[in-house]
């Protein structure tokens, strides 16, 4: 299990991070989005022990990240965005070297290293150094090394973003597969990704925890909160945007050709100012398309909830 406390970090005068609470259960894979700048890539780099906050508490497994840090660090396996890796090393040697620096003894480490090659699908490729194989393939490795000592935590960065798509599928199933064995807290910026192989979602945006739950619980919030729809037009909507922008009840997303895309914040104003707008002033609106609720829509808004 995860659990995070009060958790907050400053960069000098800048609060990066503002009483973050969450919690991953064992067993459970939970997707950690945001805009960027929003505190994801902070927050993971203090859940692996590289930064050190300014208050607030960890626990990795029921050990304190910070009173037992080696303790708790022995239970965690970490995948950064872009791994660091050493390049000159083939596969096969560098997870032997990791096997060995995370206390693995040598009677096993070597069954351990070509079972975890297996798993991520670099053993067909593990006598090739590392700066010779592709990005995806890198990723591949980091993920092997974040693995290699059987965590009960696994933080993920961007775990398939230098991948292709068929990588990707079989990554996603395999990460969907751990969950049996460990909490896993995964950082993605492919919403889509996170919707299938994610049994929760915390959205993190400008260092607050804005919303946290199940994927179903979120977007019946968005859906409650919000709905957008595109109002299509006849003719160029230059000439009345000044309109547009004033409709009660709405705010205006984006405009492209004769769609306008709108934000509708209280229904009970939006349409009536429609409908005046329309019949008052000759607007030629033609249709009015509401759109699916889907969670990209967190990242457009994010009030509390």
């Amino acid at each position: 299990m995860i659990t995070v406390s009060n958790l907050n970090h400053f960069f000098g005068q800048f609060h990066a991070l503002k009483d973050i609470n969450f919690t991953v259960p064992m067993g459970t894979i939970a997707g950690f989005i945001g805009p960027n700048g929003a505190g994801k890539s902070t927050t993971l780099r203090t859940l692996a022990g590289i930064l050190i906050p300014t208050s607030g508490t960890v626990e990795l497994d029921g050990i304190s990240l910070f009173t037992h840090p080696l303790e708790a660090r022995a239970r965690m396996g970490y995948m950064q965005e872009t791994p660091i890796l050493y390049r000159e090393l083939k596969i096969r040697e560098y997870l032997e070297f990791v096997a060995q620096i995370k206390n693995i003894s040598k009677s096993e480490y070597q069954d351990r290293v070509q079972h975890i090659m297996k798993r991520c699908g670099v053993a067909h490729i593990q006598e090739r150094l590392i700066g010779n194989i592709s990005k995806g393939n890198r990723q591949r490795v980091a993920l092997a090394q974040a693995l290699i000592a059987k965590p009960k935590v696994l933080l993920l960065d961007e775990p398939t973003s230098a991948m292709d798509p068929s990588e990707v599928i079989r990554i996603r199933e395999f990460i969907r597969e751990l969950k049996s064995e460990m909490s896993v807290l995964l950082s993605s910026h492919i919403l889509s990704e996170v919707a299938q192989i994610c049994d929760r979602i915390i959205f993190i945006r400008d260092g607050e925890i804005r919303y946290q739950g199940s994927i179903q619980e979120i977007e019946a919030i968005i859906e409650k909160a919000h709905q957008t729809v595109a109002l299509r037009f006849a003719d160029p909507v230059e000439p009345f945007m000044q309109r547009l922008q004033g409709l009660a009840g709405a705010q205006i997303l984006s405009v492209e050709g004769l769609f306008v895309k709108v934000l509708i914040e209280d229904d009970t104003q939006f349409y009536p100012a429609l409908y005046k707008m329309v019949s008052e002033y000759g607007v030629p609106l033609r249709e009015v398309v509401a759109r699916e609720h889907r969670l990209e829509s967190l990242f457009s808004g994010g009030s509390k909830s």
